[in-house]
This record gives structure tokens, C-alpha cells and sequence, in this order.
């Protein structure tokens, strides 16, 4: 099985963030992402207050082995209980919720 690398993890949930904030959606999005090998990241996703950028602050990270093993599952929500869920496989990503 593939390993999947925190710059692929960023890229999945980061279009995934954007396009629930075009539907109205708000940040801050807080994030948990585990690999079928129980390596997991959890973080969150906010605007700086200067220049609006989109920033990702990782705060928890637990690595079994080289990394997050495919598939891996991504669940977010924010302070107003609005959520996503995601599947990153081999072959692409998968919205759950």
C-alpha cells in the first residue's frame, strides 16, 4: 500500500475546506485524518487576520511506521457543527458527508 505524505493530506483537505466555503461554510475547520495503519494528523484550518490567507496548524501527530497508509479517512467540522468527511484512496478522493 502506498504511504501518503502531509503535503498530499494539505492539497486533499485544503480544496475540500475551499469548496465548503463557497457554499457558506465558516472557519475555523478542525480536522483528524488516519491511515488504515492508525498513523493520524489532527489540525486545523483558519484565515490569517492581515492578509485572509488559508493556513493549516498541525496539532497532533502519531505515525506507526513511514507515514499515513492509504486509504485514509478525513473527518472536519467547525464551531457551527457544519462537517465533512472524506476517503483518500489509491484511485481518488470520495466525499462521505
Amino acid at each position: 500500500m502506498r504511504l501518503f505524505s502531509l503535503e498530499e493530506l494539505e492539497d486533499h483537505i485544503e480544496h475540500r475546506i475551499l469548496k465548503a466555503l463557497h457554499k457558506g461554510h465558516h472557519l475555523p475547520f478542525h480536522f483528524v485524518a488516519v491511515g488504515t495503519n492508525g498513523s493520524m494528523v489532527g489540525g486545523s484550518f483558519y484565515r490569517t487576520p492581515d492578509e485572509g490567507k488559508l493556513i493549516l496548524d498541525i496539532l497532533i501527530e502519531h505515525s506507526v511506521g513511514e507515514g499515513i497508509r492509504l486509504p485514509v479517512i478525513i473527518a472536519a467540522t467547525n464551531e457551527a457543527g457544519e462537517s465533512l468527511s472524506l476517503r483518500v484512496s489509491e484511485t481518488g478522493t470520495e466525499l462521505l458527508h
